[in-house]
């Protein structure tokens, strides 16, 4: 299977589009992004349902009329050179398991759509436990109805890409460059997918296996959640651990909260933008870039129009920046006031990637999907509030005494204590 071409150029800059209406019904805009140095926007967020025809974006079909004007603004993007992909699956549990159960069925409506829409590619966000079997068929089935050029990307939580021990950082790194010099005997012995597992996380699978597979050929580049309990965007530490386990920097991008109501493990954006440069000068344009959950408030907790804080980070990532001047028209805004509603879209208050709308909007949504693992949580006074931060630690394949003196270290952060034992 020959290696796929990059696309784009690096580093990239990806935004997720899943919030998009306002609390009237208002259509939000993604027009402002033509000028913003953004290379790649996801439209989320595709379900599976049942019976198979009954495919959704969010909870509606995607040929609703509430969806007329998100679909001409693609087409806008598109020919502004901005790639518009979907999104599959997040919290909201259940596409996966139904591709398992029947795969012809229900990839038939997901593929109708993908060639209706002309997306420029999908992102499969697996938080649900799925077989490996599947994730590799479903990318081959992709790859093969829509070729080469057609991008494929995933959407980890960060410890999926670690070894689960330290110990093993060497085995997986040689797993992932089989190029490098042949190893004894007895490193080759360790050097076996099934053997090198990583961290608990939301897939279910062995990411290392599926990288180091003909199929892992097929995946352009992870989206790694450094958020929600799964990371800590602000410390570069642990992206630098993911590269020294064998991960090649080009594949790894930087997936953050771009607003604290999206989420938590929100990182500020001047202690974010010092980490992208960290991160930029070190690598250079191997850095696979940054992504952020979602657009449609992105910078609000600094009084930041969504566009802005985009194009601070492109700023910061070198990225060329379009003139303003040159910005395609929006839509107008009779045309706009048609396409609303008849109700408020309604939102979850979980903070990941693809669950179902269950609130509204001015309440301050995480869109599509999170998981109970990736929902924002509420401080807990004393004793209790440390025994859930030592078994989100264990969770996360630590023991308990370490998980206690990490803890301890780090005066209870516990977003810096996984950030120090990753990297012991």
């Amino acid at each position: 299977m020959p290696p796929i071409p990059a696309p784009e150029s690096l580093p990239r800059l990806i935004v997720y589009h899943q919030t998009h209406h306002d609390p009237s019904g208002a259509p939000i805009s993604v027009l402002p992004l033509i000028t913003s140095g953004v290379s790649h926007v996801y439209i989320a967020a595709i379900h599976l349902n049942d019976p198979p025809e009954n495919l959704t974006l969010n909870n509606h079909h995607p040929d609703h009329e509430r969806n007329q004007i998100l679909w001409q603004e693609v087409k806008t993007l598109q020919e502004a050179g901005i790639k518009c992909m979907g999104m599959l699956g997040g919290a909201a549990k259940g596409s996966y398991e139904r591709l398992s159960r029947d795969f012809e069925a229900f990839y038939k409506p997901l593929h109708d759509l993908i060639q209706t829409k002309k997306f420029d590619g999908l992102d499969l966000d697996i938080e649900e436990p799925t077989p490996i079997a599947l994730t590799q068929k479903l990318l081959r089935r992709l790859h093969g109805d829509f070729g080469p050029d057609f991008i494929l990307t995933l959407a980890p939580v960060m410890p999926a890409l670690l070894p689960a021990r330290p110990y093993l950082t060497s085995f997986c790194y040689r797993l992932l460059h089989p190029e490098l010099p042949p190893a004894g005997p007895l490193i080759r012995s360790f050097v076996k997918a099934h053997l090198l597992g990583s961290h608990r996380h939301l897939s279910g699978f062995n990411h290392f296996e599926l990288e180091s597979s003909p199929e892992g050929r097929l995946v352009h580049w992870y989206n790694v959640q450094f958020y929600c309990g799964w990371g800590d965007a602000g410390d570069e530490r642990l992206y630098d651990a993911i590269v020294s386990s064998g991960w090649n920097p080009k594949k790894v991008v930087l997936g953050v909260i771009t607003n604290p109501e999206n989420g938590s493990g929100h990182v500020e954006l001047d202690r974010l933008g010092c980490c992208v440069e960290k991160l930029k000068q070190k690598y250079g344009n191997n850095f696979g870039g940054v992504m952020g959950w979602e657009y449609f408030n992105a910078g609000g907790s600094r009084g930041m129009k969504p566009e802005n804080w985009v194009r601070d980070l492109a700023k910061r990532l070198g990225r060329d920046l379009p003139d303003k001047n040159s910005r395609t028209e929006a839509v107008d805004s009779s045309t706009a006031a048609e396409a609303k509603a008849n109700t408020p879209i309604l939102r979850s208050s979980a903070a990941g990637h693809g669950q179902m709308d269950v609130r509204d909007a001015s309440l301050g949504r995480r869109d599509d999907g999170a998981s109970a693992a990736t929902q924002p949580r509420s401080p807990v006074a004393g004793s209790e509030e440390d025994d859930t931060k030592v078994r989100r630690l264990v969770a996360m394949g630590f023991e308990r005494a370490e998980a206690l003196a990490a803890l301890e270290a780090m005066g209870g952060d516990v977003d810096a204590a996984a950030s120090i034992l990753f990297n012991e």
